[in-house]
Formats: C-alpha cells, sequence, structure tokens
C-alpha cells in the first residue's frame, strides 16, 4: 500500500503518499455514521504522547498489574494517539499481543463475527469505560485457551472464568509436561541399555578374534556391569572423573551407568586391564559418552616359607598408563541402531591401541 486518505488543513478527505515507518503527518480524524468527528492526537504531539505511552508502559510492568489490564489499556491508548497514517488497529493488536506473549498468555486476535463487539468495546473505553474492553480481552483469552486445550467450557463467561480455565490450563500443562517427561527418560533408560548392548556384542567379538590370534598365549576375559547394576556400577568412579577432567567435559555422577573391564593376562605378574565406562556426559541427562583407559596390575605378592604361603601384599596395585583416546559421545534422542557402526569403530580403535601400549611394553 503506497497510498491513503487524509485530511487537510481545510477538512476535506485528501490521498497521500503513506509514509511508512513514521509517525503521522496529518489529521486522520474518522468521520462517524452520525457525522461527527472523532479526534485522535494532532501530528507534532505524537511524539510525546508516544514516549508518555511507553513510560506508562513501564510503570504499570513495574506495578505487576495484570496483563490483560495492560495489554488491554495499551491497545486503546494506542488507538487513541493514532500514531501512523494507516494502520493503528493492526499494530495497536500486535501491539497487545506481544504484551501478553511476553507473560506467556495467547496472543489478542479478532474473528469476524467478534468484530462489532470489539468496535463497540473501544467506543465504550473512549468514553471512559474501560470494563467492557478488559471484558472482551479476557474473552478472547479464554477463547484461545479454550481451542488450545481441545475443550469446550459450557460455563457462562464471569469475572472468575479467566482463572478458572487458567487453572485448568496449568493443570493439564503440568500433566502433560510429567508425560513427556516420563516418556523422555524411558527413552533414555531404553537406549542406554541398547549402547550397552552394542558395546558388549562388539567387545565380546573382539575378544573372540583376540582369542584366535594369540593361540592361548594369554589370557583374555571380560567384566561387566550394566547401567541396572545399582552394586557394581560405581566401580571406577574416580578413574572416570579424572578422564572426564582430562578430556573438559562433566561427568554427570548421579545418572546410571555401565562398564566393561577388558582384562589381558599374559601371565601372573603381567596382566592388564582395559575399562570402557558408559557414563553421561555434561550436565544434560541426554548425552552418552563412551570412554575409555588402561591399566597395568601388578597382582598381590605370595611368599612359600616352609611350605606356608603367606601374603606379603594383601592387594593388587593398579598403576595407569599412558593412553588417550577421546570419548566417543552419543544422544540419547536419536536412534542407536543408526550409530552401530560408529560404536564399533570406536572400540575397535581403543582395543587396537590397548594392544599397541601393551607391546610397547614386551621387551
Amino acid at each position: 500500500q503506497d497510498t491513503t486518505t487524509a485530511i487537510d488543513s481545510l477538512g476535506n478527505i485528501v490521498t497521500i503518499n503513506l509514509l511508512k515507518g513514521k509517525f503521522k503527518q496529518h489529521e486522520n480524524n474518522p468521520k462517524r455514521e452520525d457525522g461527527t468527528i472523532y479526534l485522535y492526537c494532532p501530528p507534532l504531539q505524537v511524539d510525546s504522547e508516544m514516549e508518555n505511552l511507553i513510560n506508562i508502559l513501564d510503570d504499570l510492568e513495574k506495578k505487576q498489574v495484570k496483563p490483560i489490564i495492560i495489554a488491554s489499556w495499551f491497545h486503546h491508548a494506542f488507538t487513541q494517539i493514532h500514531p501512523f497514517q494507516d494502520g493503528n488497529g493492526r499494530i495497536a493488536r500486535l501491539l497487545a499481543s506481544l504484551i501478553l506473549i511476553k507473560h506467556k498468555l495467547f496472543p489478542f486476535t479478532v474473528r469476524g463475527k467478534e468484530k462489532k463487539k470489539y468496535i463497540d468495546s473501544l467506543e465504550l473505553a473512549d468514553n471512559r469505560k474501560p470494563q467492557s474492553l478488559i471484558d472482551f480481552f479476557c474473552e478472547v483469552e479464554k477463547r484461545n485457551i479454550e481451542e488450545a486445550l481441545n475443550q469446550n467450557f459450557q460455563f457462562a463467561y464471569s469475572k472468575t472464568s479467566f482463572t478458572d480455565v487458567a487453572d485448568v490450563f496449568s493443570k493439564k500443562l503440568e500433566s502433560w509436561k510429567q508425560k513427556t517427561l516420563k516418556s523422555k527418560t524411558e527413552l533414555f533408560e531404553i537406549n542406554r541399555n541398547k549402547i550397552f548392548e552394542i558395546c558388549n556384542f562388539f567387545l565380546n567379538e573382539l575378544k573372540q578374534n583376540l582369542i584366535e590370534k594369540l593361540k592361548g598365549n594369554a589370557e583374555i576375559f571380560i567384566e561387566t556391569c550394566s547401567p541396572n547394576n545399582v552394586e557394581k556400577r560405581t566401580n571406577y568412579t574416580i578413574q572416570i572423573s579424572e578422564y572426564a577432567k582430562t578430556h573438559n567435559y562433566f561427568f554427570n555422577r548421579t545418572m546410571p551407568r555401565g562398564w566393561f573391564r577388558f582384562v589381558i593376562k599374559l601371565s601372573k605378574e603381567r596382566q592388564y586391564q582395559l575399562i570402557i565406562s558408559i557414563h553421561h556426559f555434561g550436565y544434560d541427562d541426554s548425552t552418552i559418552a563412551i570412554g575409555a583407559f588402561l591399566d597395568f596390575i601388578e597382582p598381590m605378592i605370595l611368599e612359600v616359607e616352609n611350605k606356608r604361603i603367606s601374603v606379603k601384599r594383601k592387594k593388587n596395585i593398579i598403576a595407569k598408563l599412558p593412553f588417550e583416546i577421546a570419548p566417543l559421545t552419543v544422544s540419547l534422542d536419536v536412534k542407536i541402531n543408526d550409530l552401530e557402526n560408529e560404536i564399533k569403530s570406536f572400540l575397535q580403535d581403543t582395543v587396537t591401541l590397548t594392544l599397541a601400549q601393551i607391546a610397547s611394553e614386551i621387551n
């Protein structure tokens, strides 16, 4: 739209270019059906009136006046100023909607069959009777809430009905969020267990391949702990924390986790354990890290004296080896089966590096 109508200094209706993005420069007072002319703010006073409008709006927000009242007041005050040459009604509804949306309410929408009531309530507000406009805003909000809930409330409108509907809306929203949270939690548990199962399958496959390659020259076995094993899953907490710190991420120790202990025993005195941990990555509970670290196990020392066996050192010594492999992160929101190849590749690389590290220590 490039042109609109205005009223010149002689009171004549003229066609003028529409100033886009600027306040009006001509009068835009409407002539009503009874012949009277309604006077809006003169062009010269628009700047100061708009500034005053914003100041009052800020003050009402600070005083925490109900958003429905603020929005209806602002809508009417804006139309009283009529700051633009054209389109003031649409802009007033838009700005009122922004106020409502800011307070997590529905936008102000007027439908065709509601237009007469809308205009009538505005005219009553013009005559210092704003309650009808406030009531109309409440009715529109109530209608939008009902439609959002997909319910048809049969009770008649009253001053308390908005509160009633808002309460229902709040309860349904809370219920929906709880269901969503429950379904998310269930999905995360399912996918966490799937990751464990995939790791278990491929690690056992690697174990069998390694046993065949080594031809009995070393003993290979795997100890496992699933994320559902509450008693054992907290093992290696300190090591996992150190691993996470090394790789600059937060290890969420409050969430379920699982691990694999991949043991390569060359002799009684020489054995290694590769720990592969499945734990939560970061503060969000939707991401899993698959990490790995390698230890050398120095077994307890037994002494034989006069055919009697005594224990000189009762505990194995676990020595961490220089073994750096970054964690593989997996989202629990995706289809885990699609990530099988990625998980398999990570485990193969991890076991390969383990063998290389052990081989470097064999003279």
